[in-house]
């Protein structure tokens, strides 16, 4: 498998986290953790931040291989 590839899957997989994580409560996921009152609990900030790392290492290894690929 590619670098290319790899990368890839990572942002898809990071958005899918990310939209998963915000998204629990309303497809139905969420625990009902909740943070000052509000509906958005702690496992979902955690699992978007988690999305979001996961698609930034994606979207850097894309541009580096991207980089690597050019001719000078």
């Amino acid at each position: 498998m590619s670098l290319r590839t790899i990368a890839i899957i990572l942002i898809l997989a990071g958005l899918v986290i990310g939209a998963v994580s915000v998204l629990a409560d309303v497809i139905g996921i969420g625990s009902g953790d909740s943070i000052n009152g509000d509906d958005f609990g702690t496992r979902q900030i955690i699992g978007l931040i988690v999305g979001v790392v996961v698609l930034a290492v994606g979207v850097v290894i894309y541009l580096r291989e991207r980089r690597s690929e050019v001719p000078t």
